[in-house]
C-alpha cells in the first residue's frame, strides 16, 4: 500500500502515493545516535471500501486476521521546489524503516500501529533453539516427525483399580518392562604407552548405565582410577578405558558417564554402547554432558497419556507416572488422581513418554535423526 498524506496522488520514483488526507498519519520521530530501539504510532483511518491492493478484502478486515503483522513500513519525506504542480525531482529521504510489531488499537474506523525500527531484532534470542542436552521437541510434534497412530495401544482396566492406580490388558510381551540398573561398580584400566599421548596425569571417576526398548537405567555404582604420569611435569602417555559390561536381559546397550571428580560424572559417548565391544577408551579431558539418570526407567508408556474411550471417566485424559509391565497384564499409575474409580472393562488408549534424551530417541524410537538436543553441551560456567 502506497499512501501521502498530501491533498492530491503524489507520483514519485514510478510509484503513484494515493492521496490519503486523513487516512493515514504518524507520531514523531525521534532520531538518536544511540543503540536504541526507535518507534512510532502509525494510524491509518479507513472506510470499508478501502481493500487491500488486487484484493477485495477490506483493510482494517485484513488487520483483523493478522495479516499486518511484522508488516513492513517504509516512511519517506518529499521535498519540492514547487507545490502547485508538485515538483517530484529532487526525489525522497527515508526518514524511518521498520516493522509492525503491536496493533494498538483496532475498531470499525481506525486502526493504530507500534511499528519498531530493525535495532529491535537485537533483543530477540538466538540461537532460535536452545543449546541443550535435552530434546527441544515434544513427542509426536513436528520437530519430532513421529506419527502417534504407530504408537497408540488399546487396552481394558482389569480388576483392582484405583483412582490412580489401574491393572490394564496391556501385553507383557510387547511392552517391555523396566530396564535393570547395574548393581556392581565397572571393570575400569589404563592402555600402555601411546605414541602421540601427553595428557596430565588424572584421577576418573566413572558409572555406567544399562539402556533397552523401556528406557535408561539409574546410574551403577561408582568406580575410582587414577592414571599416574611419569613423564615432564608429570604427564603420562597412557589412556583411560572402561570394559564393557556383560549382557543383560531387558537391555540391549550401556552408557558411559565419566568426570574428573567423584559425583560430576557426564555422558562420553554418542549412540548407546555394544555389549561385547572394545575398551572403550575416554578422552581427555572428558566430554562435558548430561548426567546420569537420577530416577529410574518405567515401562514403556511411563512419561506418556492414556485416555479413557468407555465407562465413567470417558474422554479424560491422565498423565502416567509409572508403566509396571511385568506385573498381570501391566499395571498403570496416573496422575493427577482420576474421579472415578475405573471398573474392570473400561476401555482406553495409551501413548509411550520419552525422557527427551539422545539414548531413549535412538534405542526406544530409533529416531536420533530427528533429535532436537545436543548431549555434548558444555554445563554453562564451562562454555567459553
Amino acid at each position: 500500500m502506497y499512501l501521502a498524506s498530501y491533498p492530491l496522488p503524489v507520483v514519485c520514483n514510478g510509484i503513484t502515493y494515493a492521496a490519503a488526507q486523513g487516512y493515514v498519519d504518524r507520531s514523531v520521530i525521534r532520531q538518536a545516535l544511540k543503540c536504541e530501539v526507535s518507534q512510532i504510532k502509525l494510524t491509518l483511518r479507513a472506510s470499508p471500501a478501502m481493500v487491500l491492493p488486487g484484493s477485495t478484502m477490506p483493510v482494517l478486515q485484513a488487520v483483523e486476521q493478522g495479516l499486518f503483522a511484522m508488516a513492513y513500513v517504509r516512511v519517506d519525506r518529499l521535498f519540492s521546489a514547487t507545490a502547485n504542480p508538485l515538483d517530484t525531482s529532487l526525489g525522497t529521504v527515508n526518514w524511518f524503516t521498520g516493522n509492525i510489531a503491536e496493533v494498538e488499537e483496532l475498531d470499525r474506523a481506525h486502526a493504530v500501529f507500534s511499528v519498531k525500527d530493525p535495532t529491535a531484532y537485537l533483543s530477540s534470542q538466538h540461537p532460535r533453539n536452545q543449546l541443550t542436552t535435552g530434546c527441544r521437541h515434544t513427542l509426536f510434534d513436528y520437530g519430532c516427525a513421529l506419527n502417534a497412530v504407530s504408537y497408540l495401544a488399546s487396552g481394558t482396566v482389569l480388576a483392582g483399580a484405583t483412582a490412580t492406580v489401574i491393572p490394564t490388558s496391556l501385553s507383557n510381551s510387547t511392552y517391555p518392562t523396566t530396564v535393570p540398573t547395574p548393581v556392581v561398580a565397572p571393570t575400569v584400566g589404563e592402555t600402555g604407552d601411546q605414541n602421540g599421548v601427553n595428557n596430565p596425569a588424572a584421577t576418573y571417576s566413572v558409572v555406567i548405565t544399562l539402556v533397552g526398548p523401556a528406557g535408561e537405567s539409574m546410574a551403577s555404582p561408582e568406580a575410582t582410577y587414577a592414571v599416574t604420569g611419569g613423564g615432564a611435569a608429570g604427564t603420562t602417555a597412557k589412556l583411560f578405558y572402561v570394559v564393557p559390561p556383560s549382557s543383560v536381559a531387558g537391555a540391549t546397550g550401556w552408557n558411559c558417564y565419566v568426570g574428573l571428580s567423584a559425583g560430576n560424572e557426564q555422558l562420553q559417548n554418542g549412540a548407546p554402547l555394544a555389549f561385547g565391544g572394545p575398551d572403550f577408551i575416554v578422552n581427555y579431558p572428558p566430554y562435558q554432558g548430561a548426567a546420569p539418570p537420577f530416577q529410574t526407567a518405567n515401562g514403556w508408556f511411563a512419561g506418556g497419556q492414556v485416555v479413557f474411550t468407555s465407562g465413567s471417566n470417558k474422554g479424560l485424559t491422565r498423565a502416567i507416572s509409572v508403566h509396571v509391565s511385568g506385573v498381570g497384564g501391566g499395571v498403570l499409575t496416573v496422575l493427577p488422581p482420576l474421579p472415578n474409580v475405573p471398573a474392570p472393562g473400561d476401555a482406553f488408549n495409551a501413548l509411550p513418554g520419552c525422557s527427551k534424551t539422545a539414548c531413549e530417541c535412538a534405542v526406544k524410537f530409533n529416531n536420533l535423526v530427528h533429535l532436537g538436543a545436543v548431549p555434548f553441551t558444555p554445563l554453562p560456567e564451562q562454555s567459553v
